[in-house]
């Protein structure tokens, strides 16, 4: 009932509007969590819904353009955003597609659509080669679900985003505030999108630390620049020494700790909807005298999802484990549990 003209509330209606959209279904739907997607809003518009990036061109301009959008978004309170796999208007060819899946593999919204009037954009309406790729990330998104599912989490209680810049944690780097063409997945993945057409390699910048090659296990000691390989099936993507990535491989958790002097994790579980009883698992690790030490606590009420645990140790030449003291039997780097721990300890020597 405030009195006013339109210039007063242009900017509040897209706010407003997805506010009382998030208040209705709270009230009518009180056990299920809203889920409201906007392409407009205002400050504080993250608290009600997600958003997309709006109807983009399918261009190659428009792919970077789209890592920058999405990283400022995140700095503006929105965390969950993404594009229009391939761009919203016009009809992207195989390569520009799939360079757009590879990367909104690693962004919180992914989605592929387009406008009406448009060339069919499933993924299957492409060629074999494309649609094998395709499928080769799309598994490597579910994968990812438990450490995407985690950071949601965080983003609640810290209002982190998912994607970040690479100055997040490094701001005194004023080298890395330049940087709009790669990605942080919170503080583990960095991601280097292939944004050039034809493009068989990129520049990736590396932060700080000690980070592993996602694909050769090659470890990077930042801070550094470096020229590397991206053919058609990746793009570069490196872990952070120090990491436990959980992953979801076949209803099977896998924990892949990524060696450094110390290191921990979190998983974040509960019903997936709702505000009903929830478990946060914590995993730490320290490394010494040829000895990993993995400690594992956890907190909540939730019952513990999974039924099959694989642990994955990166950086290192396994030779003998123990579960809470008793000797277990390890194949290569990885351990196979039925249930959780305590403490881990693996024998063994650094891969240099």
């Amino acid at each position: 009932g405030q009195k006013g003209n339109h210039q007063q509330a242009h900017n509040l209606y897209g706010l407003l509007m997805n506010r009382a959209g998030f208040e209705a279904l709270r009230r009518h739907l009180p056990h299920k969590r809203p889920w409201l997607l906007s392409r407009s809003g205002w400050a504080g518009v993250g608290h009600y819904a997600w958003c997309w990036t709006g109807d983009c061109e399918s261009s190659w301009q428009s792919l970077r353009q789209t890592i920058a959008t999405v990283l400022g978004m995140g700095l503006s309170g929105i965390p969950f955003s993404g594009p229009d796999i391939g761009g919203f208007s016009g009809s992207p060819t195989p390569e520009l597609y799939l360079r757009w899946f590879q990367m909104a593999t690693f962004l919180p919204f992914f989605r592929t659509h387009s406008a009406f009037g448009t060339p069919p954009r499933e993924p299957w309406r492409f060629d074999e080669k494309t649609l094998e790729i395709i499928k080769k990330f799309l598994t490597i998104r579910y994968q990812l679900i438990p450490y995407l599912y985690t950071l949601a989490w965080e983003s609640t209680q810290k209002g982190f985003p998912l994607a970040r810049p690479l100055l997040w944690d490094q701001e005194s780097e004023l080298d890395l505030w330049s940087v709009d063409d790669e990605i942080l997945l919170g503080k583990d993945i960095l991601v280097a999108p292939v944004i050039t057409q034809g493009a068989t390699s990129r520049k990736v910048k590396i932060p700080f630390g000690k980070w592993y090659d996602y694909w050769t296990e090659e470890k990077f000691n930042g801070l550094c620049e470096i020229e590397t390989p991206a053919f058609l099936d990746t793009i570069p993507i490196y872990v952070r020494g120090g990491s436990i990535l959980p992953l979801e491989v076949e209803s099977k958790l896998q924990l892949h700790v990524y060696l450094d002097d110390f290191g921990h994790g979190l998983l974040f579980s509960d019903e997936g909807d709702g505000y009903g009883d929830w478990r946060l698992d914590e995993f730490s690790f320290f490394y010494e005298n040829e000895k990993l030490t993995i400690k594992h606590q956890y907190f909540g009420d939730f019952k513990f999802p999974y039924q099959q645990i694989e642990i994955y140790i990166h950086g290192m030449n396994c030779h003998h484990a123990w579960i809470d003291q008793r000797e277990c039997s390890i194949e290569g780097n990885k351990v196979q549990l039925k249930q959780l721990f305590q403490t881990l300890i693996v024998e063994g020597t650094l891969i240099k």
